[in-house]
């Protein structure tokens, strides 16, 4: 049943609290080796992800939405090196049924693969000079296409679809028609309030999207932009602050 109700939404946020939407093979956190190799790599190479508390909830939110049966694809804006993406491509294609064929869901990951664009002065707080003149971090924080690739490769999964430039370039023609779950990690306001704009509309109902270091105070830019860009709209924000780097909302009947 989607969450097309106040009540809706709340039962499937209380289900991915709880973990209940998830397989057996799908908790790796302490209790199965059976994907170790890719969850030791998304432990020591994402570095956002606390002692992989911020996984788990990554792979429960998905789970929920698969166990909805939401119609769409799967969408990371902000990729690095592609190990999240292993993660949702594990997820989708562990999650399959004869009735639900999850494994044919895409994932589509959007990137400049050459590092993140300048901040603005949303974001400025903690990239002022001296004199107030916002440091030039440009290019920081390098993920190539071909790190992502390889990162793929050695997990034995299929590589997602990318789409290498800036958010403003590649969202507004080369988004999915639907999307069922997305992730937005690019940091700054102007990336996440251009990510929003753009994916929010074409989340299904019961689409989860989650947004990455809004819990961060060096990135007061990414919940700046989630609170003005939800200010005027019925979804709420969910999540555990106090465990997570991320929050979510499930989008609500269209």
């Amino acid at each position: 049943m989607l969450p097309t109700t106040a009540t809706g939404v709340q039962i499937q946020y209380d289900k991915i609290m709880a973990g209940e939407d998830r397989k057996p093979q799908h908790i790796f956190l302490g209790i199965t080796k059976l994907y170790e190799p890719l969850i030791q790599a998304i432990y020591h190479a994402e570095t956002w992800m606390q002692n992989g508390v911020d996984a788990e909830m990554l792979q429960r939110q998905l789970s929920s939405v698969l166990a909805l049966q939401v119609e769409g694809d799967v969408v990371e804006l902000g990729c690095f090196k592609g190990l999240t993406s292993c993660l949702f491509r594990l997820v989708l294609d562990k999650s399959r049924t004869p009735h639900y064929r999850t494994e044919l869901k895409t994932v589509h990951v959007y990137d400049t693969f050459e590092g993140m664009p300048k901040p603005s002065q949303a974001d400025a707080h903690y990239f002022l000079d001296g004199e107030g003149v916002i440091i030039d971090i440009e290019g920081g924080m390098i993920g190539l296409i071909e790190e992502s690739k390889e990162n793929h490769r050695l997990h034995n999964l299929k590589e997602p679809v990318y789409h290498k430039g800036l958010f403003s370039d590649t969202l507004p023609d080369q988004l999915p028609d639907k999307i069922c779950f997305a992730l937005l990690d690019s940091d700054w306001y102007d990336s996440i309030m251009c990510s929003l704009e753009h994916v929010y509309p074409r989340m299904q109902p019961g689409a989860i999207c989650a947004i990455d270091d809004y819990c961060v105070p060096l990135f007061p830019g990414a919940k700046a932009a989630t609170d003005t860009f939800l200010a005027d709209k019925p979804e709420v924000i969910l999540g555990n602050p106090d465990a997570c780097k991320h929050v979510f909302f499930i989008k609500g009947a269209m």
